[in-house]
């Protein structure tokens, strides 16, 4: 810049031609005026101040709206100044409200909003109006609800993994054979009960349910209510669903503490057999009460 400078400042006692070489250099020096304005100069085309420009920008047409180095300067800053002006804008209540009525689609209804199969729309039709009602744009709507779809879809998929691990150690802990006799029970008790389940929810009963905690219960519960008979298949005596007497329990506890399993199962609170231990002495007590009276 100072070189330019001092270009400027010889070529001011000099013809017409330099005086305008002055002036050019001039402007970019910021000095703009005072050394020579001479017209054209001689044999060539005025200087421009975009000759000091590296060549990959030199040539871009948008610099030709600016005289000089000045009004580049200027638009620079006017640019800087609209553009914050409007960013700002949005901050305040009334700039979003402004920004959501260009940005929304024509109606609430033209968002498209994705419903998993199975799946209820009422939240989905609430969420196209909330979205209406805030300027959402319908690009940011759809990916907001992907997601939101996306992430239910991990969870339910979690939850019914643990579920299914939760049963799965009960089924280890009790013998596959006790496991699905007591859910056999369970599944008389609920019939019995007046319970309607489908068919396809009655014969996946343990995952519908889905706890081992409350599959305990229902195994207590299947229990208390009388032997359920056998499952399918399996021997072994059916008490056809009937309150069981003392003398059927009694027969019952003969059979039952010759079973190495079922007396190490029947000393774990909580379990199937720890219930049916439960109700069988309290049978067998109630029918030597009544001997003895």
């Amino acid at each position: 810049m100072n070189d330019v400078t001092g270009g400027a400042g010889g070529a001011a006692g000099g013809d017409g031609g330099a005086g305008a070489g002055g002036a050019g250099a001039a402007a970019i020096a910021g000095a703009g005026g005072g050394e020579g304005t001479g017209g054209q100069a001689s044999g060539g085309a005025a200087p421009s101040w975009r000759d000091d420009l590296p060549e990959t920008i030199r040539g871009d047409a948008s610099l030709a709206n600016f005289a000089d180095i000045g009004a580049l300067a200027q638009g620079y800053i006017e640019t800087k100044r609209t553009a914050s002006e409007r960013i700002d804008g949005y901050k305040t209540d009334e700039g979003l409200k402004k920004f959501g009525e260009i940005v929304r689609p024509a109606t609430a209804a033209d968002y498209e909003i994705s419903v998993p199969d199975g799946f209820p729309t009422k939240k989905a039709d609430a969420f196209r109006d909330f979205a209406f009602g805030i300027g959402m744009p319908p690009q940011w709507a759809k990916a907001i609800v992907d997601f939101n779809n996306e992430q239910d879809a991990d969870d339910l998929r979690a939850a019914e993994e643990a579920s299914q691990a939760d049963v799965d150690q009960l089924r280890n802990t009790m013998g596959a054979d006790k496991f699905d006799t007591s859910l056999q029970a369970v599944r008389q008790m609920l019939e019995k009960s007046g319970v309607e389940l489908a068919a396809e929810d009655m014969a996946h009963l343990d995952t519908k349910i889905g706890s081992s905690n409350l599959l305990k219960w229902m195994f207590d519960m299947a229990a208390r209510v009388g032997d359920p008979g056998p499952v399918e298949g399996a021997g072994g005596a059916s008490g056809g669903g009937q309150a069981m007497t003392p003398e059927a329990a009694s027969s019952r506890w003969d059979v039952a503490v010759k079973d190495a399993n079922w007396r190490k199962q029947a000393q774990i609170k909580g379990t199937p057999e720890f219930a049916e231990s439960e109700r069988l002495q309290n049978l067998i007590a109630q029918g030597r009460a009544r001997k003895t009276s």
